[in-house]
């Protein structure tokens, strides 16, 4: 397994990851500063990391809607 850190999915900033304590740490973008607290070091790249399915949507999906 890798802890090579995927870009930010929001703004595509370099992902940051800070150990606060033996039990907690962060993974942060360098851009746009959002991110996320882990529980356990070891799973938090791993987490980080994972995406949603290609198919899922976006904010800019067309939708169709008969009234």
């Amino acid at each position: 397994m890798t802890n090579e850190l995927k870009a930010c999915p929001f703004c595509g900033g370099e992902a940051m990851k800070r150990v606060r304590s033996p039990t907690t740490c962060y993974i942060e973008c360098a851009m746009c500063e959002c991110g996320t607290k882990y529980e356990a070091d070891h799973d938090a790249a791993r987490t980080w990391n994972r995406r949603a399915p290609s198919e899922a949507a976006t904010p800019f999906d067309v939708v169709s809607f008969e009234p």
